[in-house]
C-alpha cells in the first residue's frame, strides 16, 4: 500500500494509514443504498373517507409537502348568497413529498387514515408507489391550469405519442397525445399509474413537438 507524506518546514509527516479512517467498499455501498432509500419522493397515498383535505392540511402543520388536486365551487349560504369552498377533484388520494422513513412516521403516528398504494418493482416485488419528479410536475401544472380535467383511471385512455406543448401557459409540459381527434385537435394527458389521469384542453398538432417513447 502506497501512503503519500506532506513536508513542514523540515518535518515530514506520515499521516494516519488509509485503512485505519477510510470506510470499506461495502460500507460505501451500504452507505450509498440507505441515502437512496433515504431519497425524497412523490408517494401516492390513499385516504379513506375522503379526509384528503384534511390529511393536506395537517402535512402543512408537520411541514410537510403534499398536493391534492382541487377546485373552487360556490355552495349557497344559510340566509342567501354563495360561498366559495375549495373542494378536491380526486378523492381518496394525496401525493405525499418525503422520504420512506418519515412516510411510515407519518402514517404510524400522525395520519393512521392513510394507506399505502403499492407498485410492482423491477425484480417483481412489491414497492410504494410515487411519482418521478418530472412527471409529477406536469401533472400538477395541469390540474392548477383553468384548462385541466382529471380523469378518472377507469376510464378507457388511448395514448398515443408522447409530447410537449410548445403554447400557452403549459407550454414545455410533457404527456400523451390521447383522445378522440377533433376540430381543435386533441388532449394531452398525463398519467399516473393506477390513480387517475390529468387532460389538458385541446392542441393542435402544430401546437405540440413529438418527443421519443419513454424507456421502460
Amino acid at each position: 500500500m502506497n501512503i503519500t507524506r506532506a513536508k513542514v518546514g523540515a518535518e515530514e509527516i506520515s499521516p494516519v494509514g488509509c485503512d485505519s479512517i477510510c470506510p470499506s467498499n461495502r460500507e460505501l455501498e451500504v452507505s450509498a443504498t440507505a441515502a437512496i432509500a433515504e431519497r425524497e419522493e412523490w408517494y401516492v397515498m390513499r385516504v379513506t373517507y375522503q379526509r384528503e383535505l384534511a390529511a393536506r392540511e395537517r402535512l402543512s402543520d408537520m411541514g410537510i409537502d403534499s398536493f391534492v388536486p382541487t377546485h373552487k365551487v360556490r355552495k349557497p349560504k344559510r340566509g342567501g348568497g354563495y360561498t366559495l369552498s375549495e373542494v378536491s377533484r380526486l378523492h381518496n388520494y394525496i401525493f405525499i413529498h418525503t422520504t420512506p422513513s418519515m412516510l411510515q412516521h407519518i402514517k404510524q403516528h400522525s395520519i393512521p387514515y392513510l394507506r399505502f398504494m403499492m407498485a410492482k418493482g423491477e425484480d417483481g416485488s412489491q414497492e410504494k408507489q410515487f411519482v418521478p419528479h418530472a412527471e409529477m410536475e406536469n401533472f400538477i401544472a395541469i390540474c392548477r391550469s383553468e384548462e385541466g380535467r382529471i380523469l378518472a383511471e377507469s376510464e378507457n385512455l388511448h395514448l398515443g405519442d408522447r409530447v410537449r406543448i410548445l403554447v400557452g401557459p403549459l407550454c414545455g409540459v410533457e404527456g400523451y397525445y390521447a383522445g378522440a381527434a377533433s376540430r381543435g385537435g386533441r388532449r394531452v394527458v398525463v398519467r399516473i399509474e393506477g390513480v387517475a389521469a390529468v387532460a389538458t384542453g385541446l392542441y393542435a398538432a402544430s401546437q405540440v413537438e413529438k418527443l421519443p417513447p419513454r424507456d421502460e
